[in-house]
């Protein structure tokens, strides 16, 4: 699967689904845009995300004014060796954070996760209905609205891999997961973030 966005629409091939909140396709990509309001306090975080989920997303429907987060995934199955390339550029505000990565069952934040809070650390981590846990970090940031390339890898024995431009930010192995997943997701639970393109290769 592969998808740049350069048709302008993110309905049809292929198709992206809208969970919560407001996501368009422009400055080349699909874009979002997510702001803290007085009822929702600046380092909500993951509880955000879990409460919103759990809730079936009914905090914030499709296309609504204020919603708490914007959810936007792609129901496809994923062997659980796959490659992932992602161009993502976004903001660097103390609120920013960005999740995406493949996930299983129902809840679109489930499995592995890449997540980008304010100025912390790039992090993989995996999160269950048991809650969430960081597998590893790089001392890298996705900000400064700068589309950053990058690749995530995952082999048989459970061998986790994310680079950019050649650069292995991460490397770790964890087998949580042994069998595929069900799609792909995106969750910008803050700030301004792009998807400008997405890879999504099974390396079976």
């Amino acid at each position: 699967m592969r998808d740049d966005f350069s048709d302008g629409d993110h309905t049809r091939k292929p198709a992206w689904r809208i969970a919560a909140g407001r996501l368009e396709v422009r400055n080349g990509g699909l874009n979002s845009v997510v702001t803290p309001s007085a009822a929702r306090p600046q380092d909500a975080g993951r509880q955000l995300i879990e409460d919103l989920l759990k809730q079936q997303l009914g905090v914030g429907r499709p296309g609504q004014e204020g919603a708490v987060a914007a959810v936007a995934y792609l129901p496809i199955r994923l062997a659980p060796v796959f490659r992932i390339t992602m161009q993502v550029s976004g903001s660097a505000e103390p609120y920013s954070h960005l999740e995406l990565g493949p996930y299983r069952g129902n809840g679109l934040n489930h499995a592995y996760r890449l997540s980008q809070r304010g100025d912390q650390p790039l992090q993989l981590v995996f999160a269950d209905e048991h809650g969430a846990s960081v597998i590893a970090s790089a001392p890298h940031r996705l900000e400064n609205r700068v589309p950053q390339r990058l690749i995530w890898q995952r082999d048989a024995e459970g061998r986790m891999t994310v680079s950019r431009d050649g650069e292995v930010l991460i490397d770790v192995v964890d087998r949580k997961v042994s069998g595929g997943f069900d799609g792909f997701s995106l969750i910008n639970a803050g700030g301004e973030w792009t998807l400008h393109e997405l890879v999504v290769e099974d390396r079976k």
